[in-house]
């Protein structure tokens, strides 16, 4: 419950394997608050919009991803 939250599998890559990079189908992607989520992921990519994936986050931007590392069209 509680605003910004999912409630879904994020489809981690391999999590099992710590491995946290999200999959294409990823319900995580373009999602985040973008007044919160820093400018560059853990692998210091910066936040990029995916053409492929509607834009359900918000904030400036609204692009951004949930979790720590974005995902990479």
């Amino acid at each position: 419950t509680g605003g910004g939250n999912i409630d879904a599998d994020p489809l981690f890559v391999d999590s099992e394997h710590c491995d946290f990079h999200l999959q294409p189908t990823s319900p995580c992607i373009d999602a985040a608050n973008g007044y919160t989520a820093p400018e560059f992921d853990y692998d210091g990519n910066t936040r990029v919009d995916d053409p492929a994936t509607l834009n359900t986050g918000y904030g400036d931007p609204d692009y951004a991803d949930m979790g720590a590392f974005e995902y990479q069209p």
